[in-house]
Formats: structure tokens, C-alpha cells, sequence
């Protein structure tokens, strides 16, 4: 396998749906698919639009702890990362975070929107059937 770190970044930014999952009130994981922004999206940060009235955002309040994954079909590739996850008002956002928002995005036409941030902790590839695991500390060297 090539250098896990590269393939890493080369996965996360070539994805355009994740799932993200969170824990709900009873302790249960909830997944939903969201898709990042074009912006900072890295091996260590993934930024996501979404309203502030939805489960995830609901369910972060109380656990900042997710888990985001994808699956590629193509060469059946996965990245599995897991970090915290927080919430940003657009306000807070110095960009004009409209001119990245895909047509999907654009058309939810959400009336309170918020930035959600995932910085990576520790993430999980498996590329030609090897698994390879690494932590945000290995990121840093």
C-alpha cells in the first residue's frame, strides 16, 4: 500500500457524499449523508452544511465524538475517519460560504444554516484489501 497518509487525503478529497454518524439520545448511532464543502477539506478537517434543527446537530450538543465514513465502488476502497464534530453559525464563517454550495445544497434553502466542522483524530483505510489505521498525532510528523 502506498504511504496511508497520502492515500488518505487522496480519498477524503475525491469524496463527494460522507456518512456521518453520531450517537442519538438513546445511546444509538445515527448516520445521515451529508456532503462536504469544496473548502479546507482535508485529511484532518472536513467542513459540511446543513440546518441547525436536524439530529446530528442536535445529537453533537451533547457528544462531539462522530464517526465519518465512505466507500468508493470503483476500486471498492473505504476511509473510515473518526474526531469531533462542532457547530459554526454561517455568521461566524468569514467566507462567502454560498459560492461553494453545490446545486443540492443551494436548493435545500435552509432558514437557519450552520457550518459543521469534523477535525480527524484517527482514521481507518483499506485500499487492495489492506487495512491500514493511523492517529492525528502521525498526521502531525
Amino acid at each position: 500500500m502506498t504511504n496511508p497518509i497520502k492515500l488518505a487525503g487522496e480519498l477524503v478529497n475525491s469524496v463527494s457524499v460522507f456518512s456521518v454518524t453520531t450517537i442519538d439520545k438513546s445511546n444509538f448511532p445515527n448516520t445521515v449523508a451529508l456532503t462536504p464543502l469544496p473548502i479546507n477539506k482535508s485529511l484532518r478537517s472536513i467542513l459540511f452544511y446543513t440546518n441547525r434543527d436536524t439530529a446530528t446537530v442536535k445529537n453533537i450538543r451533547k457528544e462531539s465524538q462522530v464517526s465519518v465514513f465512505s466507500f468508493s465502488d470503483v476500486d471498492y476502497s473505504s476511509i473510515c475517519l473518526k474526531g469531533n464534530l462542532h457547530v459554526f453559525p454561517i455568521d461566524e464563517i468569514t467566507d462567502d460560504i454560498q459560492q461553494y454550495l453545490n446545486k443540492f445544497q443551494s436548493h435545500l434553502n435552509y432558514d437557519d444554516p450552520v457550518i459543521l466542522k469534523f477535525d480527524t483524530i484517527s482514521f481507518k483505510v483499506r485500499s487492495n484489501d489492506k487495512i491500514t489505521s493511523s492517529t492525528l498525532d502521525q498526521l502531525q510528523n
